[in-house]
């Protein structure tokens, strides 16, 4: 109660148990608070513990975007050129194996690899077509993969061929995100970030007191084994209970949810 769903002048809902403000979610990590622009009314939201600016939030999926920055290197500058993520280590959340992709925009080859041992998690090469029409990300001027587990943080080392004065630009995004125009990209240097599905997680320790939360086990796949998140469903409804509405993070909301739906069918 009194907690609001979105920022002023912003209309991304911030679900429980995320919540604006430290009362307002289920524990610190969970915090979202409201940045505001300079000469403007609106603000963004961002997860207070990471800096990362919301996009989305899924209840079902137990998913949440954020924007992320792109590295960029262009033709003249160094050959080659790493980047490291956000560190995620010792949060809740994870970047999606199943909602993310490696890419490549421009020609070269990416790799990414995990921060503590440098393993090689996933690759991408594109080669140069620079006459070619690019309608897709198929490996010419543009390449993508997926990648094989849930992680925490990676480094993105990626090498570019110099041609024709273009830029390379390498990064994990969300699987469905596209850009508008893949013809501009070979020669662009104006793709300043890219949304990221992070996977949030929480303990049975978390939801054990919700009234009404029917608890089930979501597994995540690491690259040390599984890992095993709780989530929240209404008893009647089980994975139906997003599709119709109702948060089972808040409580008694699968009764009131469930009593609503009985009265109005």
């Amino acid at each position: 109660p009194g907690c609001r769903e979105t920022c002023p002048g912003n209309n991304v809902l911030i679900p429980y148990p995320f919540g604006i403000g430290r009362d307002c979610a289920i524990n610190e990590t969970y915090v979202v608070t409201c940045n505001h622009s300079s000469n403007t009314t609106s603000s963004k939201p961002y997860l207070s513990k990471l800096n990362l600016e919301v996009l989305n939030v899924s209840l079902s999926s137990q998913t949440i975007t954020v924007r992320t920055p792109v590295p960029q290197t262009c033709a003249g500058q160094a050959n080659n050129t790493r980047w490291n993520s956000s560190d995620l280590s010792g949060s809740p959340f994870f970047y999606s194996k199943d909602d993310n992709k490696l890419m490549l925009f421009g020609c070269g080859n990416a790799l990414l690899n995990q921060d503590h041992d440098h393993q090689v998690l996933s690759e991408c090469t594109s080669t140069c077509n620079i006459s070619r029409s690019i309608t897709g990300c198929y490996g010419i001027n543009c390449c993508t993969t997926s990648i094989p587990f849930y992680i925490n943080k990676y480094i993105l080392n990626y090498a570019i061929t110099e041609f024709n004065n273009s830029c390379a630009s390498a990064f994990l995004a969300d699987q469905r995100w596209t850009p508008k125009r893949f013809s501009d990209l070979f020669i662009q240097r104006s793709l300043e970030s890219v949304p990221v599905v992070l996977s949030w997680t929480l303990q049975r320790s978390d939801i054990r007191a919700i009234p009404g939360c029917s608890q089930s086990n979501r597994p995540l796949e690491l690259e040390s084994g599984k890992i095993y998140s709780q989530q929240c469903e209404c008893e009647t409804y089980g994975t139906d209970t997003f599709a119709i509405g109702i948060n089972p993070y808040l409580d008694d909301e699968c009764y009131y949810g469930e009593l609503y739906r009985e009265y109005f069918d």
